[in-house]
Parts: C-alpha cells; structure tokens; sequence
C-alpha cells in the first residue's frame, strides 16, 4: 500500500494537473488576493464617485444593486482567506484532543496531499467558472461588444475565476471526511464528550462557518428580492432572483450537509460498537441493582451505589451518544439562518408577493 508521500507524487502527476493549462494558471495567492481587494475596493469607491456626479447625493438614484452585489463579493472575499487557516486549526484541535489517531509528522504529511489536491480542484473549478462566465458575455453581448463592455467582461471572467478557486478550494475540504478514512487515519467518538459531539466539534464548526460563506449569496439574492419593490427599475430581476435563491440556498444546504455525510457514517457505526459495551453494562445494572435488595453493610451498600452511578452514568452517555458532529445550538443556528432566507421564497409561494409590494408603495410615501 502506498505512503501518504507517495500519494502526494500521483496526485501532483493526475492527468488533470499534467494539462499545461491547469498548471500555468494562477492560484491566486496572498499578494493576488490583496491586489483583487485593493482594486475592488477602489472601482467601488471610484464608481459611487461616478454616480455621484451622473445623478446626485441621492443614493436611491444610483446602481444600487451592481453597487452592493460588488461590496458582497468584497464581504465574501474577506472571508474565504480565513477558511485554510481554520481548517488547518481544526485538524490541530481534532489530534490534539485524540479525535483524530495520527502522529505529528503523519498529519504534516497528510495536510500536504490536502493542500495538493485543493490545487487541483481550485485550477480546475476557476476555469470552468472563467470559461462559463466568458460564454454569458458572449451570447450576452453578441456581436455588440464596445471598448466598455470588453472592460467589463474582463473584469468579470477574472472575478469568475478568483471565485471559482475559492469554491474549487471549499469543494475539496468537503472531501476531508473521505480523504482520513481513505488514509487510515483512526477516528475516537467519545462517548459522554463535554463538547456535545464526541469530540467532534471542531468538524461541525468548520462547515457551519464554510456554509454561512457560501451563504452570501443567498443572503444577498433574498434581500434584494425583498427591496427590488423599492426600485421599480430592477423589477425584471425579481422572477430569476427568486429562482436563483432556490437554488443559492440548496447549495449552501448541501455546503454544510454533504462533508459531515461522511463523518456521520463513521460516528454510527461506533456509536453501534458502543452499544454492545451499553447492553453489557445494562445486565450489570440489573444484577447491581439486585444485590442492594439484599443485606449488606453500609460499606458494601456505599461501594454498591457507587459502582451503579459509574455504570448508569456510562449507559447513558452511550445511548446519548451523537451521530452528527454538529453540537445544539450550530444546529439551532443553521435551521434559523435558512428558515429567514427561505423566507422569500414562502412568502412567494403562498402569494405574499403583494404585501412585500404595498410595504414598499408605503415606504416610498414615507420618503421625504
């Protein structure tokens, strides 16, 4: 069976980074991300200026939605660079609290075929998200491409591809469950963990923070189609957006959902293991619990009681025991995120589109 080492020798020669093209492209490191800021931020500040000068002080009168759609991908750039570091700690935290069975020089080993294929999925997914978006612009602007046009649908296709590493980059973290079970890197759920998860809390935290990243979107999709009443002008966006936020929100479900599948598996299939330590502890309870019934000295009646506590409290903590490496109040937090982004959507489907119209016409009466 092949070392973690040689694995990292095939993976680095897959016929998909052998290709010229994946390798010659960009990964965009730390320098580029500071650059896509700096010049994000700026085209921002410079095109407020620009509407400014075309339609005046009021901010209602500009390209509000192009405007905030640009600053979301600003909020959705800064975040994303926290996301290798946090996964990086979250491997840290997993070994050091024995969740994770793996020496010091194994897991630096393993981290670096994860940061080899993380490569290769982020060129790959880049490019495809360049090319998709070049092809929109062409049938888009068919034939009627002018000097800004050809500005923009460079800045596009380049915005495409910085956000396509960053999916391709995430797509592969999601395979982490696959990838330590692939490497015979021994997994412990502990029964009874302060954490709430066996010990697998770091997991849930990770993918809960991955998920609400690739939620930016979604939000930003929701809230527009809660304001497009107020500017009648973007009306033509609301039928897409709604469809759009459908399918924004399944991805970031399924963001969340699929990585921990395979960390779920695991921990039931422990959890039946347990379950057979359980059932002996059980008929130990019994004959326990038999034996006070009967006379003993305080002493004996004492050891007794506590030998039952021990192995009632061991019970439990096993019929407890989860199987989802996501604690409570996660859980509470993502069922309530998507329920308020899915508010649109219910509100859509049970005819409620009128009332969101009406707040609107009243907001707008209100305005000075």
């Amino acid at each position: 069976m092949p070392t973690l080492s040689e694995k990292i020798k095939v993976a680095v020669n897959t016929p998909v980074e052998r290709l010229n093209i994946i390798r010659l492209l960009p990964l965009c490191g730390h320098r580029c991300q500071r650059y896509s800021l700096t010049l994000l931020s700026f085209f921002l500040v410079v095109y407020c200026f620009w509407e400014f000068l075309r339609f005046g002080p009021d901010p209602a009168d500009w390209d509000v939605l192009l405007i905030s759609g640009v600053a979301a991908f600003i909020v959705g750039l800064l975040l994303v660079q926290s996301i290798p570091s946090k996964l990086e700690k979250s491997l840290d935290r997993l070994v050091n609290r024995g969740a994770f069975e793996i020496t010091a020089k194994k897991l630096d080993i393993f981290k670096r075929l994860l940061d080899t294929r993380v490569n290769i999925w982020a060129r790959s997914v880049g490019l495809i998200a360049a090319l998709a978006m070049l092809l929109a612009f062409l049938v888009a602007f068919s034939g009627r491409f002018s000097v800004e046009r050809i500005f923009l649908t460079i800045a596009e296709v380049a915005g495409a591809y910085i956000a396509g590493l960053w999916l391709g980059r995430m797509a592969c973290y999601g395979q982490l469950g696959w990838l330590v079970k692939r490497e015979s890197i021994q997994m412990h759920i502990v029964p009874g963990h302060v954490d709430g998860t066996g010990g697998l809390k770091p997991v849930g935290d990770f993918y809960f923070f991955q998920a609400m990243v690739v939620a930016i979107p979604a939000i930003f999709l929701a809230v527009w189609w809660l304001l497009i009443p107020l500017w009648p002008r973007y009306e033509h966006w609301r039928e897409p957006y709604m469809g759009l936020l459908a399918v924004a929100i399944t991805i970031e479900v399924l963001a969340f959902l699929v990585p921990i599948w395979s960390f779920h598996r695991v921990m039931q299939e422990q959890k039946k293991e347990h379950l057979k330590k359980a059932d002996t502890l059980s008929r130990k309870i019994n004959e326990i619990q038999a034996k006070l019934a009967q006379e003993h000295t305080a002493d004996e009646q004492k050891a007794l009681r506590e030998q039952l506590s021990d192995m009632t409290q061991q019970y439990w903590a096993i019929e407890k025991m989860p199987t989802w490496p996501v604690d409570l109040k996660t859980r509470r937090r993502f069922g309530l995120n998507n329920f308020v982004l899915l508010l649109p959507l219910i509100s859509n489907w049970v005819g409620g589109t009128d009332i969101w119209r009406d707040v609107a016409n009243v907001i707008r009466d209100l305005a000075p």
